[in-house]
């Protein structure tokens, strides 16, 4: 399975319980995101090493191991589909994501409740994914 894996799931990576963890070691699903990810997850970097109870050296290790386990996409590659996104979405957290799964022709994993609202993208949440393992096949 190709999909591409929203922001809100990879701050859950930095949980020392992840799913995410679980998911993409027991399934054979190939994950990308926008390398516009990163910059929120440094945005977010305190928050999530207070949540997470890490540090930040910590923090930067699993940040690491995160971009070993996904692939960081430019939007160098995907940028033709960003006009087509933004008909899709006016969040412009989203745009990204959306225009890199349009770029894909795959689905997207996001626990974001308005990113399910759009009928263009198929959205899993990960309860989704957890209740429907034959989503990998």
């Amino acid at each position: 399975m190709k999909i591409v894996v929203d922001t809100n799931i990879l701050i859950t990576y930095f949980w020392k319980e992840n799913v995410f963890e679980k998911l993409t070691k027991n399934y054979s699903i190939d994950c990308f995101s926008p390398e516009y990810a990163l910059v929120e997850l440094n945005k977010y970097k305190d928050l999530i090493m207070e949540k997470a109870n890490i540090g930040e050296e910590e923090f930067e290790k699993k940040k690491l191991n995160l971009a070993l386990s996904i692939d960081f996409i430019s939007e160098e590659y995907y940028k033709k589909s960003l006009k087509k996104a933004l008909k899709i979405t006016s969040d412009p957290n989203d745009i990204d994501f959306i225009a890199l799964a349009l770029f894909l022709k795959t689905s997207l994993w996001s626990n974001d409740k308005g990113l399910k609202k759009q009928k263009t993208i198929p959205v899993f949440s990960t309860e989704d994914l957890l209740e429907n393992p034959h989503l990998f096949l």
